[in-house]
């Protein structure tokens, strides 16, 4: 058996983990795999806030906090990364055209971050450049 101890601010966090963390386990899953459940159960069992519901789920209102700090700038980065690929590999086919297929590795993977990175400086702006 092992023990830890947390102050209140770890604790949070720890929590804030097997959310997310059985939120992503479960996020191609119809169904809830028992063991990591069952450790879900007995780390959220011990909390008394009253964000969090008497199962130790977090309450709506603290669902929609999670996901506001944590979740939501993930699937952002994670939608400019996707579009900017899309959009950076239909410009190169459009200005290279064959020549791509005899291009060098490394050759297309600079013009490819190149173009890339123009892509998200024009379409996401500057904040987003080298942040992907």
């Amino acid at each position: 058996m092992k023990n830890l101890e947390l102050s209140d601010e770890e604790y949070e966090r720890l929590r804030m983990l097997v959310v997310l963390g059985e939120w992503m386990l479960n996020a191609r899953s119809d169904e809830d795999d028992q063991d990591y459940m069952d450790i879900k159960s007995k780390v959220l069992s011990l909390s008394d806030d009253p964000e969090w519901n008497e199962n130790g789920d977090p309450s709506d209102a603290k669902m929609l906090e999670i996901l506001g700090d944590i979740i939501t700038p993930y699937d952002e980065k994670a939608m400019v990364d996707l579009f900017s690929d899309k959009l950076a590999m239909i410009n190169l086919q459009e200005t290279h055209g064959e020549a791509l297929k005899n291009m060098q590795e490394n050759e297309f993977l600079d013009l490819y971050d190149e173009e890339k990175q123009k892509v998200i400086i024009e379409v996401f702006g500057e904040e987003h450049h080298r942040a992907n």
